[in-house]
């Protein structure tokens, strides 16, 4: 894992253009939802208006709360169409997410479809944040490693993170997401971590030994992946080339 520090001012533009150089090429491009990237992809459609440019990858929804959809103020793909999708001429099939608003039944044959997928798509990036627990996507405390897409449990701490994106008190039990074996697959990843508030979580990734106990640990088994800070996490100056 390379360790790369930037000021949070050149946070967003470093973070942007990583995924505008990616979006130009063939093959697949995972998103995550949240605080963390969601600037970076405002600045990408705000580039894209002014300068367009060629889309010829694939874009790959993340996770999604079970029972929501991009319709529903609050839930993951809600924020990734307003801040990203609907801003880019995405033709049909080149925008593929869960459809999280099925029967637990339903909710497996959607894991199943995008396992399917990712077995016939070349992954160029995964942009990811982490949660406080050290979540990738929604993969708690305790996935395998080895696990492709599922349905999740979601943990106490997520649900009350979660309800800052809402407008009202948001009852939240399971998430579907892309498993952390999906998530190796990729050619390349970038993790992404802002704000003093993620020191810990910041320091536990950067020292701890892969553990399925903090699934972004699993990425030091990823002979690609770029952990992406600014300055407010570990106080440094920019170690980013």
């Amino acid at each position: 894992m390379k360790l790369a520090i930037c000021s949070s001012d050149k946070f967003n533009a470093i973070l942007g253009n990583e995924l505008i150089k990616a979006l130009q090429q063939p093959g697949a491009v995972c998103l995550a939802s949240g605080d963390t990237p969601q600037a970076a992809y405002q600045y990408v459609a705000e580039y894209y208006h002014r300068h367009p440019f060629p889309i010829r990858a694939t874009l790959i929804g993340l996770d999604e709360w079970a029972g929501l959809g991009p319709d529903d103020v609050g839930s993951c793909q809600y924020y990734m169409h307003l801040d990203l999708f609907d801003k880019l001429p995405l033709k049909p099939g080149q925008l593929i997410e869960f459809n999280a608003r099925q029967t637990p039944q339903a909710l497996a044959g959607e894991c199943e479809k995008m396992n399917r997928l990712l077995d016939s798509l070349t992954l160029n990036l995964v942009i990811l944040g982490v949660g406080q627990n050290g979540h990738l996507g929604l993969n708690e405390p305790g996935t395998d490693f080895t696990t492709g897409a599922h349905v999740t449990t979601l943990s106490p701490s997520t649900i009350n993170v979660a309800q800052k994106y809402f407008t009202q008190q948001t009852p939240l039990t399971h998430g579907i997401t892309l498993g952390i074996a999906n998530i190796l697959k990729s050619e390349k990843i970038i993790l992404t971590i802002r704000g003093k508030h993620k020191n810990e979580i910041a320091q536990r990734i950067i020292f701890d030994q892969p553990d399925i106990m903090l699934p972004a640990s699993s990425l030091k088994l990823h002979n690609n992946t770029v952990l992406l800070i600014d300055d407010e996490v570990l106080h440094r100056e920019s170690l980013y080339d």
